[in-house]
């Protein structure tokens, strides 16, 4: 949990994701083959055969990794505001729980008002940087909703193959999904002594400005780099688990950072 008064630093959002699953799944039924993504057997064929290549893939992958970036819903339109509404509410709470609990020592309301206003500039920071990469692939960056599917209509390539991807989600979602992130998902993430990624990646913090890590299932290890602070990353169902988690997300972290954002 985030310290009020501490210097907030380095976001970090991990979980497996059903969209971009979706499009690594896509080159395995298709047998289309993309760097690191090219271990898969040959599949139908049928949306290459439609328009898609590796180069439309990676344009349209880009587009959705950008725009699930977490901190595009960090916007705060005016600090101040939010500051004063959020030092009210602490203050109600302080008042309640000081006639409860008497004995106890709150922080300095100046201390809390100068740490919440530090937090939300922070937040607001975060929320340019994701939005300035946004910018590359859309004119107005605005979030995805946390609805899987909404990756079908970030197509632009191609429309018979918009319309062939619509439906191998309908494949795909739910069913398919769950079983994927069952067989490959919870392993890596169960495994081997419990850490936080937060707590590995510390020594790594002033490489990044963030890290959104989307897990996706693959039969090799693989990552593919969407800068400035992206990353696709393959797990896989073996027994080494969390220390080779760590140890390639570590490896990420490194990567991006050497890369011009």
């Amino acid at each position: 949990m985030f310290n009020i008064l501490e210097t907030p630093s380095f976001p970090i959002h991990y979980g497996f994701s059903p969209d971009l699953d979706f499009c690594i799944w896509t080159l395995e039924v298709d047998g289309l083959q993309v760097f690191p993504f090219d271990k898969h057997l040959e599949g139908n064929g049928v949306l290459r055969a439609k328009g898609m290549n590796a180069q439309s893939w990676q344009d349209w992958v880009r587009k959705i990794v950008l725009l699930s970036d977490q901190r595009l819903n960090w916007h705060v339109e005016d600090i101040e505001g939010k500051v004063s509404q959020q030092l009210a509410a602490h203050q109600k709470g302080a008042a309640v729980a000081a006639t409860r609990y008497p004995h106890l020592h709150f922080p300095a309301i100046d201390d809390i008002r100068a740490g919440t206003y530090r937090y939300l500039t922070w937040q607001e920071e975060q929320y340019q940087l994701a939005a300035a990469a946004a910018r590359q692939v859309v004119r107005e960056p605005a979030s995805l909703e946390r609805l899987p599917g909404r990756c079908v209509d970030l197509w632009n390539g191609d429309p018979n193959v918009g319309k062939r991807l619509k439906e191998l989600w309908q494949q795909y979602y739910p069913g398919g999904f769950r079983q994927r992130e069952r067989a490959w998902g919870g392993e890596v993430l169960t495994s081997g002594e419990p850490r936080s990624l937060w707590h590995v990646l510390q020594p790594y913090r002033e490489q990044l400005e963030a890290l959104e890590l989307y897990l996706v299932a693959y039969p090799e290890p693989a990552a593919y780099l969407v800068p400035p602070a992206s990353a696709i990353f393959s797990v896989t169902n073996r027994p080494d688990g969390s220390d080779a988690f760590f140890e390639g997300v570590i490896q990420v972290v490194v990567e991006l950072a050497a890369l011009p954002k």
